[in-house]
């Protein structure tokens, strides 16, 4: 809940760029819910169709490419490429040229994409593109930490309840009991 919202604020404050967004995937419908978003225009997230289903005509943009592939997506040219036509007028409202996509994985499953634009396919030079996958792998590998960090803590919970199950039983059964190693 902290950690997206920072990610998405670094690269628009820190980065330059117009616009950044997390969606994550439902697993069910494959569609794309953003759940952190930074910059200006955020109104072009607000009833954003995207989707990883491969027959969905929202899913052949940056952020749906990048799920299904796993791997970065960059478009140079979004107001002409025809892979964006679902947004091109809200694309183009917002004078955006550019953008990249890049996957989320945990635990080696695209769970979601950080997408980013910019006003100027500039923004997106042999550097600024090796910063943006290495952030993204940052961002993928404090994702691994969290989820493993949350099911060592669910392990612990469930070892806790199991041992005081069991010294209950133990401490008020009337029954005499011998447990042998």
């Amino acid at each position: 809940e902290d950690l997206f919202p920072q990610i998405c604020a670094a690269a628009v404050d820190a980065g330059g760029f117009d616009l950044a967004w997390i969606g994550l995937v439902d697993p069910v419908s494959l569609d794309v819910r953003s759940v952190a978003a930074n910059g200006r225009a955020l109104d072009y997230i607000d009833g954003l169709r995207v989707s990883a289903h491969p027959d969905s005509p929202y899913a052949a943009g940056p952020t749906g490419l990048a799920i299904r592939e796993r791997r970065p997506v960059w478009m140079t040219d979004i107001p002409n490429d025809s892979r964006t036509t679902p947004w091109r007028e809200r694309v183009r409202e917002n004078g955006w040229v550019a953008a990249v996509s890049n996957p989320l994985p945990l635990e080696g499953e695209a769970v979601g994409a950080r997408t980013i634009y910019s006003k100027t396919d500039q923004g997106f030079d042999e550097d600024t593109r090796g910063l943006l996958v290495e952030m993204a792998a940052d961002l993928s590998f404090a994702l691994d930490v969290l989820a493993r960090d949350a099911r060592r803590e669910q392990a612990e919970q469930r070892l806790r309840q199991s041992e005081a199950r069991y010294r209950t039983l133990f401490a008020e059964s009337g029954v005499p009991m011998l447990l042998i190693e």
